[in-house]
């Protein structure tokens, strides 16, 4: 119980920063495409490694299920694996987009999957083609047919409205910095001397040849950061605060 109204007063103080720090002067302001799994560079290796992977168990699978002239195993695998691997890297995983606002106050910024309207278009159809059959089944079958198909129905019921969503997240500066940074990559740790709330410290991305672009725009704000160059992701675990903080 504690915990909780702790909680619900810090969102309350985010609450009121976040409004400061769109209101102050803003210095700049920087976008960036990053990986679903961050912007390190094993994690989209891994994402697309893991998609390819995909489609050649559908390549195996359907090779051994071909018999003599009969190729439907083998389209039917390959067609439902090369499904599974595109709507898992492009929907599931797929890239965020972020645009960031470095004010006198804070940073203030927005998240977004990179999805095409076809794509939530796709979706949606899906969903209400999964309801339909759903309905067949119920009339054909009764009831029973949701004991088996219950759970797709509810998820395609969930899937009917998706869409395009906005998060938005924030900093506002408080105490002394270090400015953390992976060397060659665009992630940067945002480390406040003050632990105390948890806005004050987060992870941000930032383009290598606009890193040092951005790092003067910082300590023009905080004129006492310090630049802190790392080589490996491991390194930025000892400033690592978990993330800014996120407006309802």
């Amino acid at each position: 119980m504690t915990q909780h109204v702790g909680l619900d007063r810090e969102q309350a103080e985010w609450e009121l920063h976040e409004q400061e720090i769109k209101e102050a002067l803003e210095i700049y302001q920087w976008q960036i495409r990053v990986g679903a799994w961050g912007a390190e560079k094993s994690g989209r290796y891994l994402l697309n490694g893991t998609s390819i992977f995909v489609v050649l168990m559908g390549l195996l699978v359907g090779w051994l299920t071909i018999r003599g002239d009969d190729w439907t195993g083998f389209w039917v695998s390959n067609s439902v694996c090369l499904f599974v691997a595109l709507y898992a890297r492009f929907l599931w995983f797929a890239d965020y987009y972020y645009h960031y606002h470095l004010t006198e106050k804070g940073i203030y910024y927005t998240q977004q999957q990179v999805i095409s309207e076809a794509a939530y278009t796709v979706v949606r159809a899906t969903a209400w083609v999964g309801i339909a059959i759903c309905v067949l089944a119920a009339a054909l079958i009764g009831p029973l047919a949701f004991v088996g198909a219950g759970a797709f129905a509810l998820m395609s019921f969930s899937m009917t409205n998706f869409s395009a969503k906005v998060s938005i997240y924030g900093i506002y500066f408080g105490g002394s910095y270090n400015i953390v940074h992976l060397k060659n990559q665009e992630v940067i740790e945002l480390d406040s001397s003050d632990v105390s709330r948890s806005y004050y410290s987060g992870r941000l991305y930032c383009a290598p040849d606009e890193k040092s672009c951005l790092f003067e725009q910082l300590q023009s704000v905080l004129s006492e950061a310090k630049v802190i160059e790392v080589k490996r992701p491991k390194e930025l675990l000892t400033y690592d605060n978990e993330s800014s903080f996120h407006s309802k």
